[in-house]
């Protein structure tokens, strides 16, 4: 139901959640529940959601499906394009961990509307589905009243705008515009959307575009530059719908002030200095982004790990063979710390020859696999007599920075002095605790 100032009944929306690790799925759905009371199901593999999208249409069809892209069954973009096939009008949130391993651009193609990765925030999870919420009553009250599109689409707090898909050009936009941009409506109507944009953006948002009317009705550009008010230009991402109707075809963008989100991920790659040897962070480095890690891990939906490495019998190795043997050895360890560990994974050299790993979104028995691999790769190129010690420390909410280091350290401390060469987890059978805490936040 819509009403007042275009406020949306959450009850009458039905999400899917569909992630094979049963724990994430009841957990998101627990979440989504709680904070709007909407009607939630999950499932566990690809083709349950199929036919549950289907069951859906002859009961109460759903809304939105949030789903992984690797599940048993049919998954990735064959599952996004036969879920649209059931219904085209259904809103995809993808959720994966391992991004490397689909094209963010076929993901959009297939027909998603937006992509989370994993691990994310409840704020961030809330966010997305705010917006999906938010274009899904737009559309509908587009199509349902001229005069409520109208209300809808001057009272939106993002600027929004409509634009012609074969040149465009503007052809209408929202109060917010005329507020965030510092143009009146006659000075903006009937000028290339490109126009806007930042000479540095203009050839990325024009392929965007021409990917888009080829391929999709959906999607979503982020960090586009726009040039506002005076000569000062902001941060945007750009949601797009396309929408034909008995007037014709039309361009919906949606554009979200990410200027801020994009001044603390520069200053954090400025502070964020990486170890000239190793190609990893150095320890200035791990003391700062621990900080944003641990605040991550109190918000988010998954587990952290902390391994402290440490290469046993080095300074037998420096004084036999060498300080270039020795600077060697730790090159080698970091290039093979970055080719064992995933994207979202932090590595960090501390100096000498003690090293860090933080794993995001990882249980004990995947860290220890981690941590036998980063093992199994040394111990395969290492001919000085040297051998690898690593200790590892789930995160445990409330636990501070300092508190988390120690435990790490004590772990390794255990690993070395059962003989070294040795790998040892604390608490290795802690594995969901934190999701369990964060719904009862």
């Amino acid at each position: 139901m819509f009403t007042g100032m275009g406020s949306i009944d959450f009850s009458n929306y039905s999400i899917l959640v569909a992630d094979d690790h049963e724990s994430v799925a009841r957990t998101i759905e627990r979440l989504l529940s709680s904070l709007w009371e909407c009607n939630v199901s999950s499932v566990y593999d690809g083709d349950s959601v199929l036919i549950e999208l289907k069951r859906g249409l002859e009961k109460k069809r759903y809304d939105v499906l949030i789903t992984d892209m690797i599940m048993p069954g049919t998954y990735g973009t064959e599952l996004i394009r036969k879920a649209l096939e059931i219904d085209p009008d259904l809103a995809i949130l993808v959720i994966t961990a391992y991004k490397d391993e689909f094209s963010l651009v076929d993901v959009v193609n297939a027909g998603a509307l937006d992509i989370l990765i994993k691990p994310f925030s409840r704020d961030e999870l809330q966010a997305k589905l705010l917006r999906i919420f938010r274009e899904i009553a737009y559309i509908r009250r587009c199509r349902y009243s001229e005069k409520r599109y109208r209300e809808l689409f001057d009272i939106y707090a993002d600027a929004i705008l409509v634009i012609s898909p074969s040149n465009l050009l503007i052809k209408d936009v929202n109060r917010s515009v005329t507020e965030i941009f510092g143009i009146g409506i006659d000075k903006i109507i009937e000028k290339p959307f490109t126009e806007l944009v930042h000479p540095n953006d203009v050839e990325r948002v024009k392929k965007w575009f021409n990917l888009f009317m080829k391929e999709s009705q959906k999607g979503t550009i982020s960090d586009v530059q726009i040039c506002v008010k005076g000569d000062e230009n902001r941060h945007f991402d750009i949601s797009c719908s396309y929408l034909k109707t008995e007037k014709g075809e039309d361009l919906f963008l949606i554009l979200k002030d990410v200027t801020e989100r994009k001044k603390m991920e520069d200053t954090i790659i400025e502070l964020a200095q990486k170890d000239e040897l190793t190609g990893l962070y150095n320890k200035r480095s791990f003391e700062i982004q621990l900080e944003i890690i641990i605040k991550s891990a109190e918000e988010s939906f998954f587990n952290y790990a902390l391994l402290m490495m440490d290469l046993d019998n080095f300074k037998n190795c420096n004084d036999s063979y060498g300080h270039t043997v020795g600077d060697k050895l730790l090159s080698n360890l970091g290039r093979i710390i970055s080719r064992c560990i995933r994207g979202s994974d932090v590595g960090f050299r501390f100096g000498g020859d003690e090293f860090a790993v933080v794993l995001c979104g990882t249980e004990s028995s995947i860290s220890i696999k981690v941590a036998e691999r980063i093992k199994s790769q040394f111990e395969k190129i290492e001919t000085y007599g040297t051998t690898l010690s690593i200790g590892i420390a789930q995160y445990k909410l409330g636990m501070t920075s300092e508190e988390w280091v120690k435990l790490a350290d004590n772990a390794l401390y255990i690993a070395k002095s059962k003989g070294k060469n040795t790998i040892y987890c604390i608490n290795p059978e802690d594995k969901v605790e934190p999701l369990n805490e964060i719904l009862r936040v």
